[in-house]
């Protein structure tokens, strides 16, 4: 995937996570079953995650060179990246410590979903700080997967939110 599909892609992800989330009742955002979490902590989780993923954007390029060295391999392919992962979930990777969720109160719904949104245009924008190559060429550390490149990053922010969409579609069927 090439930087303006990324950007797409980020942007139509995102942007369907935070439709489905205005579609559902209160009681269906608030709704968990089974330990899962509810739509409110799964927006909460979301924004969490891609926080630190805007900040690489707003760092000087030689930071995270500086931090975490220069890759040692090729970037993984958007499917690669996803088939990683869902390894990782299947022999029970869950998120940990600050990626943990907290409860969103219905009064703060709409705040958070438009948090969100603007967290995501900003990204979208800010991943013009990096040229096509760069995205190769600058990794970073994510908390299950280790050292990903730019680019890796990028594509399960995609995938990430995707997920969280299809859990929050499912909670809403188990109503």
């Amino acid at each position: 995937m090439n930087k303006p599909e990324i950007q797409k892609q980020i942007s139509e992800h995102h942007t369907a996570f935070v439709q489905t989330l205005e579609q559902l009742s209160d009681e269906a955002f608030l709704f968990t079953k089974d330990g899962k979490w509810s739509a409110g902590q799964q927006l909460d989780h979301i924004i969490k995650s891609i926080s630190p993923v805007i900040m690489v954007f707003g760092l000087p390029k030689f930071i995270p060179r500086l931090l975490y060295g220069h890759p040692n391999r090729a970037s993984r392919s958007y499917e690669q990246v996803v088939a990683d992962y869902e390894h990782l979930l299947k022999n029970g990777a869950k998120a940990t410590g600050k990626y943990i969720p907290r409860e969103v109160p219905i009064k703060f719904r709409q705040r958070r979903m438009e948090k969100l949104k603007k967290a995501t245009e900003l990204l979208a924008k800010n991943i013009n700080a990096y040229s096509e190559e760069q995205l190769d060429q600058y990794q970073v550390p994510h908390p299950l997967l280790g050292k990903m490149t730019i680019r890796e990053l990028l594509y399960f922010t995609i995938y990430h939110v995707h997920i969280h969409d299809r859990s929050v579609k499912a909670l809403a069927k188990g109503l």
